[in-house]
């Protein structure tokens, strides 16, 4: 894949996973449980850091790590919540982890994101939902 190509990938699936974040999980909040709210809490937190793992003025993969997140985050949620699945595209998830091993070597790591990381930074977190969702959306309003 060229470059280009790599980074149009990785937006459009950024933006179905921010599109299914946002409305999926505001919208079936009674079934979560403090630990599934600390992990999208943090998922959120995680896209607007300014120093996460590959910064977002990166060309063509600045978003890499912020779509891996979603992406571990989606594969944790269909394994702890498996009727949540009508909800997800599965084969798309399936996709994206094809195309993120693919791609691994870009980022000269393991491809590994690490769940514990995530929900921590949800536990810490003093934004409400909608503040952080608003946040994002600002973030990534080119998508």
């Amino acid at each position: 894949m060229k470059p280009e190509e790599i980074g149009a990938y990785i937006n459009s699936r950024l933006k179905y996973y921010l599109q299914t974040f946002l409305l999926t999980f505001k919208s079936n909040e009674t079934f979560l449980t403090e630990e599934d709210k600390d992990l999208i809490y943090g998922t959120l937190v995680y896209l607007i850091l300014d120093n996460d793992y590959i910064p977002d003025d990166v060309p063509h993969i600045g978003y890499f790590d912020d779509m891996r997140v979603f992406v571990e985050a989606t594969r944790y949620f269909l394994a702890k919540h498996p009727e949540t699945s009508d909800l997800i595209d599965r084969k798309a998830l399936v996709e994206d982890l094809d195309f993120i091993e693919k791609c691994k070597g870009i980022t000269f790591d393991s491809g590994e994101i690490d769940i514990r990381y995530i929900k921590a930074l949800g536990k810490k977190n003093t934004m409400s939902y909608q503040e952080l969702s608003k946040e994002v959306m600002k973030k990534y309003a080119s998508l």
